[in-house]
């Protein structure tokens, strides 16, 4: 969600200085060290990664996209998977674009409801199971 992100965004980007990223290329890592710069900006299409870039335009492309879902289940069966599957929807249509989902689980304040959430979402994304990441705000 937007707001999940807008709350995120410096846990996300302090996480990843933290950790290095280790770009690949055919499966192996990349020669030489990488390092971006990360800018956070609300989705939109002409972001995305498209073959026929020139070099220039890359400046302004979006390489990996977040969704984050801050929300109990009952709140994501309601309104958030909607958005989810729309969001999702887009992203997957485009070629050589990377996404993830971040499912901030604070909320569901059993392990069980907890449990739910992931299980739900990996049942409607199923071709995807390691695209999504879970946290505890706190552990981020």
């Amino acid at each position: 969600s937007d707001n999940g992100f807008i709350a995120y965004q410096n846990a996300i980007a302090s996480r990843f200085a933290q950790q290095p990223v280790i770009w690949k290329r055919y499966g192996k890592p990349f020669p030489h060290p990488l390092t971006f710069p990360l800018k956070f900006c609300a989705f939109d299409e002409s972001l995305c990664l498209a073959r026929q870039m020139t070099q220039s335009d890359l400046v302004n492309c979006a390489f990996l996209h977040v969704y984050v879902i801050d929300s109990a289940v009952d709140e994501y069966r309601t309104s958030v998977r909607h958005n989810v599957s729309e969001w999702f929807a887009k992203v997957s249509s485009k070629n050589d674009v990377q996404w993830m989902i971040i499912i901030d689980s604070t909320r569901a304040k059993e392990k069980k409801n907890r449990t739910s959430l992931m299980e739900r979402l990996k049942h409607d994304f199923s071709k995807h199971p390691s695209k999504f990441v879970r946290y505890l705000f706190a552990s981020l």
